[in-house]
């Protein structure tokens, strides 16, 4: 069909790629993978003669998890709607990650050449991400379409010929969020007849768009072996929806002999370590059965050197019997009974030499640990790592040569060993704030059984876990007028132990009498919710103690108190009188016994008093006081210069014995309340919460004479205060 419009075949831009993406099928076909290819046509006979049903079981499973380890590049023949040539490459698996999860990705790309359709060419690339034992976790496709399996695949074992199956459910999505799908994928298999040794895995795609609808059929036919090897055979994609578009691929028989790419040691290395490994990196995969002692070897000379030899992704590798000799000159040789997996065998032996290194008389030494030495704050989930400077005998890393002691106590746990670096796990998490030492004996040797010089030790310390403090509270402190039907919360700095929140440790009263209520805890907020309405007017206290702890087991360094005062009904204009118990006042002892003072007590990390106390007297201090209506003014003039505002609520013409709650900074403070405000040598808050109590007050034809009254302020909403007490009489 001279001039088909190739890029209205529906699917087809993307199909060289679709069939490959599909991990399934990328890995029953091994991606057309890795693997030499016969020509069979499409319909995967195997030549003149008919079918032969197989009576074998084929070991499918581990047979597409060897092809997906194996990398390739692997020519068809396009027949059909077009027609032409196309070129499918596959990487050999690299580490990613996927749907954040650690994985191996596969990049698959592919090249069409179609003369006599338009456009004449295309090319597309996908990425199939598996996990550690390479089973398939899903693919990215060059538009970013992101498709997960509904369920993990089930993919058989083994099968037989005449096994039918269904392995899964591919959803496909514009991207990672998978909000919008773009439709999905059904794939099954049919294992149908070949040879007497073979069978045919057909791999069925049908593909369907968000709506639902079937957009095309795709089968993957690839013939397995006994041993599971996978040779690819053809592909039959055939769009749907009414369209007549039909293309076959026909993988070409592969008649190019393998090569090595490249050895390890490389040819004419010197200085080689006596204990190393001998590989050879082919140009393809090859077939495992034809990679034996006899096809590699290495010699001393005229003597061959026994070993074992092993093949895994395009890699063979002969392993010494014991470490070679120093100083000396081996041969490896590849010899042309090596073939690949179309049975094309190297055009010619490989040969390369290398020469061991001189005796090694040097002994290992630790280069770096983790923790470093002296380190501090050290998590108390850490493994604690020492890294050798050469690899180290392993049967010589065990628990009793990499100790770990907390003091003179041996701390339990696993010693492993990798490359060049031993690891102790400990058994449980460490404990905070704890100095650690770490020893690495003299026991460890190198692999030439040299031993370390000396023991190596080092120290590190956990970290010292922060102490929980309440950030926030509801009601705040001093709140006034507060609803009958409040629960009362106390956020934390940190997740809590849950355990620890009850009924003891957050309690709530009303004056002296203990409120019932119910104790929960969620996030990091802990909530008392009153078993009945709370009572008009009433101060409340509630309290958080230090039986509280978070998750570490961490207390709090002190109880946490806050109060706040619930709505009055109308019948008390004035203060709340007497006072409630509970608010604070000076220690017994702390204030003079005798005379007018002013005391002030500041809470570490209080801004205004810097956490010191202060004592005032007529003597060490210019003391005045005096008031006018509700408003009382206080100063201080000594080494300090303080001053001090409290206000009454403005439906009361003078100062009243009581506690005046709920207060806010002076002169900005609500006139229904009250306000307070105390500031002095170059300090004073922004905004305050707080409370004064007038304790006595007397007054002598309208003047002021005497008065007792005691306050506590916090600023900016912080937790820390300021309290104070003032005494001022005849």
């Amino acid at each position: 069909m001279k001039g088909f419009n190739v890029s209205m075949i529906p699917n087809l831009r993307a199909f060289a790629c679709r069939f490959l993406a599909r991990q399934i099928k990328l890995a029953f076909v091994g991606c057309l993978a890795a693997i030499a290819l016969t020509s069979c046509g499409g319909g995967g006979g195997s030549g003149g003669t008919g079918p032969v049903t197989s009576t074998l079981a084929f070991p499918l499973q581990s047979g597409m998890k060897a092809s997906v380890q194996q990398g390739s590049s692997i020519n068809f023949s396009v027949s059909g709607t077009c027609s032409g040539t196309a070129n499918i490459n596959i990487s050999t698996p690299l580490p990613a990650t996927f749907g954040n999860v650690a994985a191996l990705s596969v990049v698959n790309a592919a090249n069409l050449n179609l003369p006599n359709c338009i456009p004449p060419s295309l090319y597309s690339t996908s990425t199939d991400y598996y996990d550690s034992n390479y089973d398939p976790l899903g693919t990215i496709d060059s538009s970013g379409n992101y498709g997960v399996y509904a369920t993990p695949p089930s993919i058989p074992v083994s099968v037989k010929v005449g096994d039918i199956g269904t392995i899964g459910t591919i959803n496909y999505s514009t991207d990672s969020t998978q909000n919008f799908s773009t439709g999905h994928d059904d794939i099954s298999y049919v294992i149908e007849p070949d040879t007497a040794n073979t069978a045919i895995v057909n791999m069925i795609d049908k593909s369907y768009d968000f709506s639902g609808s079937l957009t095309s059929t795709e089968q993957d036919r690839s013939r397995i072996k006994a041993d599971g090897t996978l040779i690819p055979v053809s592909v039959d994609l055939q769009a749907a929806n009414g369209s007549t578009t039909h293309l076959v691929l026909t993988a070409l028989p592969d008649t190019t002999p393998p090569t090595v790419l490249s050895t390890n040691p490389p040819n004419t290395s010197t200085t080689v370590p006596v204990y190393s490994t001998i590989t050879a990196t082919f140009s393809e995969a090859i077939d495992p059965a034809t990679v034996t002692a006899a096809s590699f070897t290495l010699m001393d000379g005229t003597t061959p050197v026994s070993g074992t030899v092993t093949y895994s992704s395009g890699t063979a590798t002969f392993t010494p019997a014991v470490f070679l000799s120093p100083s000396t000159v081996y041969t490896a040789k590849i010899t042309t009974g090596v073939k690949d997996l179309a049975g094309n065998a190297l055009s010619s032996n490989y040969l390369w030499q290398f020469k061991t290194s001189a005796p090694d008389t040097t002994p290992p030494t630790v280069i770096s640990t983790s923790p470093v030495n002296s380190a501090s704050a050290v998590a108390i989930n850490s493994a604690v790592t020492a890294t050798f400077s050469e690899q180290v005998d392993p049967a010589t890393i065990t628990t009793a040569e990499f100790t770990l002691m907390d003091g003179t106590t041996p701390v339990s746990g696993t010693v492993t060993y990798s490359g060049t670096t031993a690891t102790f796990t400990p058994s449980v998490s460490l404990t905070t704030n704890t100095v650690y030492t770490a020893t690495i004996t003299t026991g460890v040797k190198d692999l030439a059984g040299n031993a370390m010089n000396a023991d190596y030790s080092w120290t590190f310390q956990t970290f010292a876990p922060a102490t929980p403090t309440v950030l926030s509270t509801s009601p705040v402190p001093y709140a006034y007028a507060v609803a009958l039907d409040s629960a009362i919360t106390a956020t934390f700095s940190t997740p809590m132990n849950p355990v620890t929140v009850t009924n003891n440790s957050f309690t709530l009263m009303g004056g002296t009498t203990p409120v019932s209520g119910l104790v929960t805890y969620s996030g990091n907020t802990a909530t008392f919710t009153p078993s009945a309405s709370l009572t008009t007017n009433t101060v409340y206290r509630a309290t958080i103690t230090t039986d509280v702890k978070d998750l570490t087991g961490t207390a709090m360094s002190a109880n946490y108190s806050w109060t706040f005062q619930t709505f009055a009904d109308g019948s008390s204009t004035g203060p709340v009188n007497p006072p409630p118990a509970g608010l604070w006042q000076p220690a017994s002892g702390s204030t003079p016994a005798i005379g007018n003072f002013v005391y002030l007590q500041s809470d570490a990390g209080d801004y205004i008093g810097l956490g010191r106390t202060y004592t005032y007297t007529p003597v060490t201090a210019i003391l005045s006081v005096s008031a006018s209506g509700g408003l009382l003014s206080v100063g201080v003039n000594g080494n300090e210069l303080w001053t001090g505002n409290f206000q009454t609520m403005n439906t009361i013409s003078q100062l009243q014995p009581g506690y005046y709650p709920g207060l806010k900074r002076y002169p900005f403070n609500n006139p229904v309340l009250g306000g307070l405000s105390w500031y002095g040598d170059g300090r004073g808050c922004n905004t305050l919460q707080g409370w004064f109590a007038v304790d006595s007050v007397t007054y002598v034809n309208g003047t002021l004479t005497a008065i007792d009254l005691r306050f506590e302020q916090n600023c900016e909403g912080g937790t820390t205060a300021l309290h104070g007490a003032i005494h001022w009489g005849p």
